[in-house]
């Protein structure tokens, strides 16, 4: 059905006999060889062909260091945003291991490691070991010489190492945080570098 408005610029709604004209322009990424595919039968050549009119190649982020405090500064920001805070700032320290690392996760991981990071730091500046537990691997994201038993961001950290939403990891990381407070809504305010009324 794809290769039918692709080549033909016509389709048919589910139900109808109807053809419909449509002017369309597809934009398809893959992190595949897909000319690879192809050559094993495994990727229809002619749907390959009727996508591949102009191809762009966009190398991995491993490949783009140059681009890498950029884009987390970036993601920092739009995190801080949706908290209703300041962003958080990365250390020269920080951003070096970041360029440093090999990013097997492309910009994804780098989007998720900036969430997980942004939603766990107490100071306004992501120093090395904040960064260090989750680019260690999935068997020892999160460790005991990394991350304190008994700190607000050790109780979210399972969460994030899970896939948990940011809601989620927003809301442990506030609870922990007032618990380790006693209730006292300014000081979890005040740690965390939020208004009072976003623990509402």
């Amino acid at each position: 059905k794809l290769l039918r408005v692709l080549q033909e610029m016509t389709m048919e709604r589910v139900g109808s006999s109807q053809s419909l004209q449509v002017d369309v322009r597809v934009l398809a990424t893959t992190n595949r060889n897909l000319q690879q595919y192809v050559s094993d039968g495994e990727f229809r050549q002619d749907l390959y062909y009727r996508l591949a009119v102009v191809p762009l190649e966009i190398p991995p982020l491993r490949a783009r260091r140059d681009d890498v405090p950029e884009l987390a500064q970036h993601f920092l920001s739009k995190v801080a945003q949706r908290l209703g805070r300041d962003a958080c700032e990365l250390s020269a320290e920080a951003t070096n291991l970041l360029c440093e690392y090999h990013w097997p996760g492309n910009v994804r991981e780098l989007e998720n490691l900036m969430t997980r990071v942004s939603v766990m730091a107490v100071g306004d500046c992501i120093e090395t070991s904040e960064l260090q537990p989750w680019l260690l691997g999935e068997e020892t994201m999160v460790s005991a010489n990394t991350v304190a038993a008994n700190s607000p961001e050790a109780a979210a950290a399972p969460l994030a190492a899970s896939g948990a939403s940011l809601q989620d990891m927003e809301r442990k990381l506030i609870e922990s945080t007032l618990e380790k407070y006693d209730g006292h809504r300014g000081n979890t305010a005040q740690a965390l570098g939020i208004g009072v009324r976003t623990l509402a």
